[in-house]
C-alpha cells in the first residue's frame, strides 16, 4: 500500500492505495476545479480500483467532498464551477457532455452524512431515481412521490414521538416521576 499526500493551503489530502490491483474503475488525471476564483482541487491524479476500498482522509476544507461530488458530477449543481482535466469511469470520460449525467448517476451513487438534494423541486428530487430507472408515466411518478412523502412524514412523526418519550423517560428516571410538561408533550 502507498500513502499519497497532496499539499493544499497547509491542508493535506491523504490517499491510501493498494498497488496490487490493476483495474481502475475511476481514473483522474490533472483534475482542477474552481468555485468562481477559488481553486478548490489542484491537479488531482488518482486511480480508484474496482473491488477495492479507497480512503480519502484529510481535514475539513481540503477538498474530499468536492472530489467525491465530482465523481458523479454532483459538483456541477453548484453555481460558477469550472472543471479542467480528465475523469473517466470504466474508461468513459464523464465530464461535460461526454456522458449523460443520468446514466452516470444510475451507476454511481453517493451517500453523505447530510442530505444533498439537487437544486430542483421536492417532486423532481424524489422522481429523479424512478425516472433514471425508466419510469416515465406521470400518474405512476405522482403516486411514487406521494407515497415517499407520506412515508417520510410518518418517519418524522415517529422520530418526534421517540424524542418526546425519551425526554419523558429521562425525566422519570432522574426525578422519580414524569413532569407535567413532559406528560403534556407526549400527549401532543
Amino acid at each position: 500500500m502507498t500513502l499519497l499526500h497532496e499539499r493544499r493551503k497547509e491542508k493535506t489530502l491523504s490517499v491510501v492505495r493498494n498497488e496490487n490491483w490493476v483495474k481502475p474503475i475511476y481514473e483522474t488525471n490533472g483534475l482542477n476545479l474552481w468555485y468562481g476564483t477559488s481553486h478548490a482541487l489542484k491537479n488531482i491524479e488518482l486511480d480508484i480500483n474496482e473491488r477495492e476500498v479507497t480512503a480519502i482522509i484529510g481535514p475539513s476544507g481540503c477538498g474530499k467532498s468536492t472530489f467525491l461530488k465530482t465523481l458523479n458530477r454532483m459538483v456541477e449543481t453548484a453555481t460558477d464551477v469550472t472543471i479542467s482535466g480528465n475523469v473517466t469511469f470504466k474508461g468513459n470520460n464523464i465530464l461535460g457532455n461526454a456522458m449523460p449525467v443520468e446514466i452516470l448517476r444510475s451507476k454511481v451513487g453517493m451517500v453523505f452524512q447530510k442530505p444533498n438534494p439537487f437544486p430542483k423541486s421536492i417532486y423532481e428530487n424524489i422522481a429523479f431515481g424512478p425516472r433514471v430507472h425508466g419510469i416515465r408515466n406521470k400518474a405512476t411518478l405522482d403516486m411514487i412521490v406521494e407515497e415517499s412523502l407520506k412515508k417520510s412524514a410518518y418517519g418524522m412523526k415517529s422520530k418526534i414521538v421517540s424524542i418526546k418519550v425519551r425526554t419523558a423517560f429521562q425525566a422519570d428516571s432522574n426525578n422519580g416521576y414524569v413532569s407535567p410538561d413532559a406528560s403534556q408533550s407526549i400527549r401532543k
